[in-house]
């Protein structure tokens, strides 16, 4: 389920969707005023990001197991932070022109780092993405993940995890990169 909003946040349900809103409805009317303030081709970039969010979500999370290397007591002070790279395509047969979010690179950091170094683009929404990874659960078994894109940023976490080995790969993870 997404913010029809913004078409970014995702939710589990209407209820998580309500217990967000305080936290994410700030950030939501900035990204639609942006949203309706971007050209065509920004407008589709932004859809690509909620696309990517949607689809490769769950697998960021598995992502960030493979990169844990201290253990998941840095679960409580990392979160993965991933750069993404626009990639363009060429018109279509209907000339319409599609393009993709991919990663560009994908780093465990200490969450201090990550919102004073690596949110310096997105200087605008920088308060609400940092209250955004403040209201996420902290616990040495719940991953936090911050995906970023040139004009996006949404931070979300996974359920809690039974298995938080470092390295350890997740099937879904496996097969989603077949």
């Amino acid at each position: 389920m997404q913010c029809v909003g913004c078409s970014v946040a995702r939710y589990c349900d209407v209820d998580c969707q309500r217990k967000n809103w305080k936290i994410h409805q700030h950030l939501c009317r900035i990204q639609q005023r942006s949203l309706a303030g971007l050209d065509v081709a920004r407008q589709t970039e932004a859809k690509a990001f909620a696309a990517f969010y949607e689809r490769w979500g769950a697998h960021l999370c598995d992502l960030a197991l493979e990169r844990m290397e201290d253990g998941a007591e840095s679960l409580q002070t990392h979160c993965l932070v991933v750069r993404l790279h626009w990639k363009p395509a060429e018109p279509d047969s209907a000339g319409e022109t599609a393009g993709r979010y991919a990663i560009h690179s994908a780093q465990m950091r200490r969450d201090t780092d990550a919102l004073d170094e690596d949110l310096e683009e997105l200087a605008e929404i920088r308060p609400q993405i940092e209250q955004q990874l403040r209201a996420l659960p902290v616990a040495p078994n719940v991953v936090r993940v911050m995906p970023l894109a040139r004009t996006h940023c949404v931070c979300f976490h996974s359920e809690p995890l039974q298995d938080v080995s470092p390295g350890e790969r997740r099937g879904r993870q496996a097969d989603a990169r077949e």
